[in-house]
């Protein structure tokens, strides 16, 4: 090989620990493309109580997702915040597990999970706070468009990108994985004091398809 591409430097990282590669260079993958307004702008399926903060996940309902931690921090926001709403957007082995949490959390009325959705951008357009509550991520494009559709992060400081992408909490909350405590004092500071701001989204665009397409145009042509 001549080049090896990774999509973020924490992939890069892991790379260079275990082989030898000469070039090795980070590429952002391509995820914001000229749709993406129109995609925000998209009808949504669920109807959601007006008036109330929804709190949006998206991704395989799989453990590394960590999405049983986030709904544990959501039942203490909930407790806090009547009337906040949590939609988890994706499909996966761990729906039974996690519904049969939502049920003995007694937040059925409160949580939806509506399955894989074809444009999740959407309900970003609509949500208060993106949580990623992730184990382990390469480059979590749900959080690169939650930024650029201008909804502040909470994620957890995992192995991967999500600290890169939020330049170690400068474009939104890092907190400890596994932490519910944790998750629910975050995702409620952004409920009173959201971040969101010219710099956020603009970080959030900068993956953007030209960018990337420029960066491997310039790859082979060296």
């Amino acid at each position: 090989m001549d080049s090896v591409v990774a999509v973020s430097q924490a992939v890069a990282d892991d790379y260079r620990s275990v082989f030898e590669i000469p070039d090795l260079r980070v590429i952002y993958n391509p995820i914001i493309t000229d749709r993406f307004d129109a995609l925000q702008e998209a009808d949504i399926e669920h109807k959601f109580a007006p008036n109330f903060p929804i709190i949006l996940a998206v991704g395989r309902l799989s453990p590394e997702k960590g999405f049983d931690t986030l709904i544990r921090a959501f039942s203490e926001v909930h407790s806090k915040r009547e009337g906040a709403q949590l939609c988890i957007l994706g499909e996966g082995p761990m729906r039974a597990e996690l519904e049969l949490l939502v049920e003995r959390l007694e937040l059925g009325d409160s949580v939806v999970m509506p399955g894989y959705i074809v444009n999740p951008i959407s309900y970003m357009a609509r949500s208060s706070v993106f949580v990623v509550p992730s184990l382990w991520e390469g480059l979590p494009t749900a959080m690169v468009e939650a930024l650029a559709a201008g909804v502040s992060v909470v994620a957890t400081r995992c192995p991967g990108g999500s600290a890169e992408i939020l330049a170690d909490g400068e474009f939104g909350a890092l907190v400890n994985m596994s932490s519910p405590g944790e998750l629910a004092n975050a995702i409620s500071l952004m409920l009173v004091n959201p971040l969101v701001n010219e710099k956020t989204i603009a970080r959030g665009r900068s993956f953007s398809a030209n960018s990337a397409v420029n960066q491997y145009l310039s790859l082979l042509n060296s």
